[in-house]
């Protein structure tokens, strides 16, 4: 008999903890595009650096400037629920597989300029903003070039 209510215990105790703890951070899918007067960028790597507490997501555009955020692990689509700065990072520029050695300062870019304005490269200065809620998002960017156009 004591046995039994010894088992009984553990069980119900498995039962009623079993869904307490940290369930970790709540992610949302997020895709989108990435344009520039109207085309889609090819090669822009899109970051979403949380403005509180959370993991930063990335993801590459394809040839149609299409995306889709994925957390750190490159494996699970999507981004932290809350307001986040959007990061641009222009890509198609980078000509070297090599990366460099630790210390050293090297241009992969073989002296090409990016396509995109700098200030999408830092997420202090980016404009571009995003509240994520619970809904799955699609979203659109529409980037400035690094040089503007000239009026005519």
């Amino acid at each position: 008999m004591f046995q039994t209510a010894k088992y009984l215990c553990l069980t119900f105790s498995i039962i009623l903890f079993a869904g307490c703890g940290d369930a970790g951070p709540q992610i949302v899918e997020v895709e989108g595009t990435v344009m520039m007067d109207g085309k889609p960028l090819e090669k822009v790597r899109v970051e979403f650096w949380p403005e509180k507490e959370g993991m930063q997501s990335t993801a590459l555009t394809d040839d149609q400037g299409k995306f889709v955020m994925l957390t750190p692990d490159g494996v699970t689509k999507g981004v932290v629920i809350g307001k986040h700065k959007i990061v641009l990072r222009d890509l198609s520029i980078i000509k070297s597989p090599f990366l460099g050695r630790a210390g050293e300062d090297v241009d992969m870019t073989g002296g090409q300029k990016p396509r995109i304005a700098a200030k999408y490269t830092n997420p202090t200065l980016t404009d571009l903003q995003i509240d994520i809620t619970a809904e799955k998002k699609d979203v659109k960017f529409e980037a400035e070039p690094l040089v503007p156009k000239k009026k005519k």
